[in-house]
């Protein structure tokens, strides 16, 4: 089984801002391999899927899925027992043993980092075009290659239905930026 999540990376003045995916995978080991010695402060996510198996995973257009560079995160977790905790949406047959105290720690995961365009057409419920109906398919419906949408991808694509519907409406405020020069 595997989960997707996302989260906003943001943007620099001027720039476009980015949206990181990642994907936990079931089928992985539940806890990082013990070591010898104290673990280290920053872990690798011990079942977070491959960024090229994400990228093959991802419904984009090519253009985007070209475009998608590859990132780490660094993301405190609920861990016991030397493991991340699994998101609520992920099924796992074994679960991680439930002693030693739960505490927050940093995990390093492996991610895509995709501009906000690109986002937007994968996750954004922004219709793709050719599709059926008279604005086609929302992209939301095209993400059945992962088995769930963690609760982080969810709340992306209210907000980019949000966005989309002011828009819509015409309930927005247009401005220039002068450094660089844009209409946003």
């Amino acid at each position: 089984m595997e989960v997707l999540h996302a989260c906003w990376l943001g943007a620099s003045p001027g720039a476009v801002g980015r949206i990181a995916v990642w994907a936990e995978d079931s089928a992985k080991p539940a806890a990082a391999p013990a070591g010898r010695g104290r673990p280290p402060r920053l872990r690798d996510h011990p079942y977070a899927l491959d960024p090229d198996v994400l990228r093959a995973r991802l419904p984009a257009p090519a253009q985007a899925q070209a475009q998608a560079q590859a990132t780490e995160l660094t993301i405190g977790l609920p861990t016991r027992a030397g493991g991340p905790l699994p998101s609520p949406e992920l099924i796992r047959e074994t679960l991680p043993p439930e002693t030693g105290a739960l505490r927050t720690a940093d995990w390093r995961i492996p991610a895509l980092a995709i501009d906000i365009d690109d986002a937007l057409r994968l996750i954004g419920g922004i219709p793709v075009p050719g599709g059926i109906g008279a604005d086609g398919p929302s992209a939301a419906s095209e993400l059945r290659s992962f088995d769930a949408l963690g609760a982080s991808v969810r709340h992306l694509l209210d907000l980019a239905g949000f966005a989309a519907d002011l828009v819509r409406r015409g309930r927005l405020l247009p401005t220039l930026l002068t450094d660089p020069p844009a209409a946003v």
